[in-house]
C-alpha cells in the first residue's frame, strides 16, 4: 500500500530474492495512486528474471505484478477486489495527513535529560482509537537549547508569540496527524492479511494495540531506516486459532485427551502469555517447526524461574525480555543465547538496583545439557553491560548498550511487565510504554547497582516422570538447573 515512493516495491522483491529464495515465486499487489503507475511498472521490468526455458519451461513467470488503484471513497477489499494475501506492508501512509500547529507551555520542571546522541529530538503521543496522533517537535526530555530554538523558530515564523500574554513561555510546533481513515485501512488490512507490516515515521504499539480489532503485536523495532527514523511493526489477527489448535494438540499427546476443556483453556493461557513476552516465537508457530515445544518450554521455564527464584521487589518494576527477538546484540543469528531476560528495576531511597536472570527453557523427550551453555553466553555479556562499577574504562560503550536495553523494554508488551511501590502510579496511562524518568536516566548513566546476576536452565522431559531436581551447576554465575517431569 503505497502513497509515494514508487521504488519500494521492486526493491522490496531485491532483497526477498536472494539467497535460498533467489528462485521464489512471488504475486505482488500494489494498492496505489494512478499517477505512480508508470514508475511503479518501469522499476518491476528492471528487476532481473531467470530465462523460464531454461528453468524447466515454467509457465508462468517467476514475479507477477497487479496494480490496483487507491481510491479513499472506496474500502480497502473494493479497492483489492476482494483478494486476500500472506503480507500486506503500508509505508509513508501518515505523512499526507499532516498538519501543523503551533504550541506554547510554561517552562515547567521535567525530569530527565535529553541526550543528543541517543535521545529523539521529537516525542509521538494519542492516536487511540482512531483518534489524533500528536508529534511534538520538542524531546519528551528538557533541553534547553531545543526549546530556546523552537520558541525563536515559531516567534520569527508568526513576527510574534503563540500567546501574547504568556511570552515567558516555550513556544513550539506540534504536528497533528488524522489517524481516523487511516486507523480503518489498518484495521481492514488485518482482515485480508495474515501479517500487517507497517513501516512508519509517526507510529508507536500504542496506536496499533488500540485498533478497534486488536491485532497481535508480534514485532516492533524502533530507530531504523534513514537517520532512525523509522518503526517498523509486525502484527497479525489470523494466526491465534492455528497456533492455539497446535498446542491443544500437543498437550492431549502428553496429558491425554480425556482433559477436554482443560487442555483447551490452558492452550489460550500458554498462546496469550508467549504472545506477550516471545512475539517472534508466535510467529514462528505459524509455520513448519518445533515452535510448539518452544512454546511449551518457555513458558515451564518462566514459572519454574519464578517460583525458584521470587521477584523480592517493593518499589520499581519488573520486565521480560525475549532475546530472541533482539538477534542483532549477539554475534550472529545462530550464536549461543538463551530465551528470556528477566530485569528487575527497583529504588530504594534514591539508589537503583538491579536483579538480572537469564532463563532458558527445552522441552524434550531426554535430557538435553545444550541450555547450560546457552545461559552462560548470555549471562556474560549482560554481566558486562550491567555492571559498570567492574567494567570502568574498558567498556566505552556500556552506556550504549544500556540504552538498547531501554528501548527493549519500551517496545515489549506493557502486560509483560509488572510494577510495584510507587512506581504503579507512574506507569499508568499513557505512561505504560515507557519508563519512569528518574529509573530511565539512573540506569541508562549507569547511577545503579547489580544487586544479584543468576541464570536458569530449565528443561521439561515430558516422557519421564520423576521428582523435580534443581541444582546449582555453576557456583561461579550462579546458575541453576531445573529439571521437571510430567508429573509436575
Amino acid at each position: 500500500l503505497l502513497q509515494q515512493g514508487a521504488r519500494l516495491p521492486a526493491e522490496l522483491i531485491t532483497e526477498v530474492r536472494k539467497g535460498v529464495y533467489k528462485n521464489s515465486n512471488i504475486n505482488i499487489h500494489v494498492l496505489a495512486p494512478e499517477s505512480l503507475w508508470g514508475e511503479i511498472t518501469s522499476n518491476f521490468e528492471a528487476l532481473p528474471m531467470e530465462n523460464r526455458v531454461n528453468e524447466g519451461n515454467k509457465l508462468f513467470p517467476p514475479l507477477q505484478l497487479h496494480l490496483h488503484s487507491f481510491d479513499s471513497d472506496l474500502s480497502l477489499q473494493e479497492m483489492v477486489d476482494q483478494h486476500t494475501f500472506d503480507i500486506s506492508l503500508v509505508s509513508n501512509m501518515l505523512l499526507n495527513q499532516v498538519t501543523k500547529q503551533d504550541r506554547t507551555e510554561s517552562e515547567i520542571h521535567k525530569e530527565g535529560c535529553f541526550d543528543p546522541l541517543l535521545d529523539a529530538p521529537t516525542y509521538t503521543y494519542g492516536g487511540l482509537q482512531g483518534g489524533e496522533i500528536s508529534v511534538s517537535m520538542l524531546p519528551r526530555s528538557p533541553d534547553a537549547i531545543l526549546s530556546d530554538w523552537a520558541t525563536l523558530s515559531v516567534r520569527h515564523h508568526r513576527n510574534s508569540s503563540v500567546s501574547s500574554e504568556l511570552p515567558e513561555n516555550i513556544d513550539y510546533v506540534e504536528l497533528r496527524i488524522d489517524f481516523e481513515k487511516t486507523a480503518l485501512i489498518y484495521e481492514d488490512l488485518h482482515t485480508i492479511s495474515h501479517w500487517v507490516l507497517l513501516l512508519e515515521r509517526y507510529i508507536t504499539r500504542e496506536q496499533v494495540e488500540n485498533l478497534n480489532n486488536k491485532p497481535d503485536i508480534l514485532t516492533v523495532k524502533s530507530g531504523i531506516g534513514i537517520n532512525g527514523a523509522f518503526t517498523l511493526i509486525v502484527s497479525s489477527n489470523s494466526g491465534k486459532e492455528f497456533i492455539v489448535n497446535r498446542l491443544e494438540n500437543k498437550l492431549n499427546k502428553i496429558i491425554g485427551e480425556n482433559a477436554g476443556v482443560q487442555n483447551r483453556s490452558l492452550a489460550l493461557k500458554i498462546y496469550d502469555e508467549t504472545r506477550k513476552i516471545a512475539p517472534r516465537l508466535v510467529l514462528q508457530a505459524m509455520g513448519i517447526s518445533r515452535a510448539t515445544e518452544e512454546i511449551l518450554g518457555l513458558m515451564i521455564a518462566m514459572n519454574v524461574a519464578g517460583q525458584v527464584l521470587p521477584i523480592s521487589c517493593h518499589n520499581g518494576i519488573e520486565v521480560w525480555i525475549s532475546l530472541d527477538d533482539n538477534p542483532e546484540w549477539f554475534q550472529s543469528s545462530n550464536t549461543y543465547r538463551a530465551d528470556l531476560c528477566r530485569i528487575t528495576l527497583e529504588e530504594i531511597g534514591d539508589f537503583l538496583n538491579v536483579d538480572l536472570l537469564i532463563v532458558e527453557g527445552k522441552f524434550r523427550q531426554v535430557y538435553d545439557s545444550h541450555g547450560i551453555t546457552q545461559v552462560k553466553a548470555s549471562l556474560s555479556l549482560f554481566e558486562d553491560i550491567m555492571n559498570p562499577s567492574e567494567s570502568g574504562d574498558g567498556y566505552k560503550d556500556a552506556r550504549l548498550w544500556r540504552e538498547k536495553i531501554l528501548t527493549a523494554i519500551e517496545n515489549v508488551n506493557p502486560d509483560s511487565s509488572i510494577a510495584y511501590g510507587n512506581v504503579v502510579t507512574e506507569v499508568e496511562g499513557d505512561n505504560k510504554y515507557r519508563l519512569p524518568e528518574k529509573i530511565r536516566s539512573d540506569f541508562r548513566d549507569g547511577r545503579f547497582k547489580l544487586r544479584s546476576s543468576q541464570g536458569v536452565f530449565s528443561i521439561c522431559c515430558y516422557t519421564e516422570d520423576q521428582p523435580l531436581d534443581i541444582s546449582l551447576v555453576d557456583s561461579a554465575q550462579t546458575i541453576h538447573m531445573i529439571k521437571s517431569y510430567t508429573t509436575q
